[in-house]
């Protein structure tokens, strides 16, 4: 276990502790066969406005930056930006001007309904004819963490809704549900999917075989972790790869250090 432990402290030390610029670097360099590059400026629960306009500026920049022929995504925590839903309605609207899209990533379970209820707000007010027939492009996503109970409804909610669903294992509780049960809520969120037409669900884990074959057998996009996407390189899948990036790496890579230690 040391061992396992001590070589993803290696992987992830150094791939969260750069600037936008190294992040940009590493894409070209070493992320070239991804579909889609999901970038994340670590860190969270802000309780400044220096944290939260840096974390602002930073998602700008990213959204700048963006090149014609690949598409890049912004994965946010509410918390970043003190759940200010001014701020995050224009950084969504600029989101949708470049084309981009921004998943709201999960938190705390006791956040979980917050954050649903974020997520309709936000495609309510980029799309307000949202369950009607002239829909806009999905830009909104949501992380669902297949340990939460309420993950199939929050599901359907997100499919009702115009809304895309990141399904994730999820790490922050202690090990309630099996991993067959955990499967078999996957395998029922895909088929509730299907019936709403496809094309808003994909799958996020680093190394849980299950779920690649779930999503390899549905023909759906798989969200990696960068440093740990090597090996699932040549899977025939639509490939995203999740990139942090900034200073505020220890309490995130011990934030994944304990997500390991639960299983994920």
């Amino acid at each position: 276990m040391f061992n396992k432990l001590f070589t993803l402290f290696l992987q992830l030390c150094g791939k969260a502790a750069g600037d936008l610029e190294y992040a940009l670097g590493v894409i070209s360099h070493d992320l070239e066969f991804a579909d889609s590059i999901i970038f994340n400026y670590i860190g969270e629960n802000n309780k400044h406005k220096k944290g939260i306009y840096k974390a602002i500026e930073n998602y700008y920049l990213v959204l700048n930056s963006i090149k014609k022929g690949r598409e890049r995504e912004i994965s946010i925590k509410p918390s970043q930006l003190a759940y200010n839903k001014i701020l995050l309605k224009k950084l969504t609207t600029y989101i949708c001007i470049k084309n981009s899209i921004i998943w709201i990533d999960a938190e705390e379970y006791n956040q979980a309904c917050n954050q649903i209820k974020l997520a309709l707000d936000l495609s309510s007010h980029l799309n307000p004819d949202a369950r009607g027939k002239l829909l806009k492009p999905n830009n909104i996503g949501l992380c669902i963490q297949l340990k939460n109970r309420d993950s199939e409804l929050h599901a359907i909610e997100c499919f009702e809704n115009n809304i895309m669903v990141r399904l994730c294992k999820g790490a922050y509780t202690s090990n309630e549900y099996t991993n067959s049960v955990l499967l078999s809520r996957a395998e029922r969120i895909v088929l509730l999917h299907k019936s709403y037409g496809g094309g808003l669900l994909e799958i996020a884990t680093i190394k849980n075989l299950d779920l690649i074959m779930l999503a390899l057998e549905n023909e759906l996009p798989v969200q990696l972790l960068y440093g740990f996407h090597k090996k699932f390189m040549d899977y025939p899948f639509i490939k995203k790869v999740y990139l942090p990036f900034g200073t505020h790496w220890m309490p995130y890579i011990m934030r994944r250090l304990k997500e390991r230690i639960g299983g994920k």
